[in-house]
């Protein structure tokens, strides 16, 4: 980037501001004049009269000053003030950040600030700002890489937070998918999935999910259903915290809580005196095996939130083998 040079026939006068030796505590601000517009080449010989500790500062009523106080030099310049920027401010009106650069002035003496490209200032929580080419999506600067948790374009959005702990009677396997339902009228719900693994002696895991739902459960690999929680009206960024109960769907019992059948979910509510069954349309053998296309490794299978318009992908792996794409493995090492 070239920057304009100064204006020849403008005076750049050097200001100095004072301070304490140990506490830093500021004193004043001097400004020194210039007859020309250039400093000559001889020192300039000055007497600087610093105020006492007790001396107040001549505070102006300007408001300019953004992020600090407008204050006027000690030395007799009447009339003449500058903006004294508060800690991690800078700029001729406060207004540039500490990891910003201040690099000029605008037509409408507004300062031009330019953030280091190793700064963030696009992307929320943690959010990683990737540039994208223009001549790939013209309308588009750039995306964003949410940590997780978030969501959004700016990794602005709280994602839903869903604890669920499993009954101590339960025998849970060492990985779970969790199905989400999102129930619309007069359609077939959404199915959404995703995959946990779960620690030896662990017996609840945390799941974050972006999209909406009202209804989820949890899959183990012996095809057993155990329904984690209902839901009548979605809430975004919202905290659930659950226990699933030893009632495995499609076990006979006069509280059972939900059942399937090859073409039907159905959840077991109670109407009355009795106990009734509410369907909805269920695939459960519908893909979401990323199309076939897969960057994991060692046999792991590659699986997507949604079968269309997915926005994650996680690698369900093989045993003994780890690590995001599961490239690597612990065969030969046992306990």
């Amino acid at each position: 980037m070239q920057l304009d040079q100064k204006v020849q026939q403008k005076k750049y006068p050097p200001y100095i501001d004072i301070y304490e030796k140990v506490s830093l505590v500021y004193r004043t601000s001097l400004l020194i004049s210039l007859k020309f517009s250039f400093l000559p080449v001889h020192r300039i010989a000055l007497e600087i009269n610093i105020p006492h500790t007790s001396h107040k500062l001549q505070i102006c009523s300007n408001q300019e000053s953004v992020h600090g106080a407008c204050i006027q030099y000690s030395n007799g310049s009447k009339g003449v003030t500058f903006c004294k920027c508060n800690q991690g401010w800078s700029g001729q009106y406060c207004t540039c950040s500490s990891d910003s650069l201040c690099i000029g002035v605008l037509a409408n003496n507004r300062l031009l600030c330019v953030c280091p490209s190793n700064q963030n200032p696009t992307c929320y929580n943690g959010g990683q700002c990737i540039p994208i080419d223009k001549n790939i999506i013209p309308n588009k600067q750039f995306i964003c890489i949410c940590q997780k948790g978030f969501s959004g374009k700016k990794c602005e959005i709280a994602d839903n937070k869903i604890i669920v702990s499993f009954h101590k009677s339960i025998i849970l396997p060492q990985s779970i998918f969790i199905r989400f339902i999102e129930v619309i009228n007069d359609a077939v719900p959404e199915n959404g999935l995703t995959f946990k693994t779960i620690s030896v002696n662990q017996n609840s895991i945390t799941i974050f999910w972006s999209r909406p739902f009202h209804i989820i459960f949890a899959k183990f690999f012996d095809n057993n259903y155990y329904l984690i929680t209902v839901q009548k009206t979605y809430n975004r960024s919202s905290a659930i915290s659950t226990i699933v109960k030893p009632s495995v769907c499609q076990q006979a019992s006069p509280l059972l809580s939900c059942c399937y059948d090859n073409d039907h979910f159905c959840l077991c509510n109670n109407y009355g005196k009795q106990r009734l069954a509410n369907c909805f349309e269920f695939n459960h053998s519908e893909k979401f095996d990323c199309f076939g296309q897969s960057n994991c490794e060692n046999g792991a299978q590659c699986l997507q939130d949604r079968r269309t318009c997915s926005h994650t992908s996680v690698c369900v792996c093989l045993t003994c083998f780890y690590e995001k794409r599961y490239e690597f493995s612990s065969s030969g090492f046992d306990l």
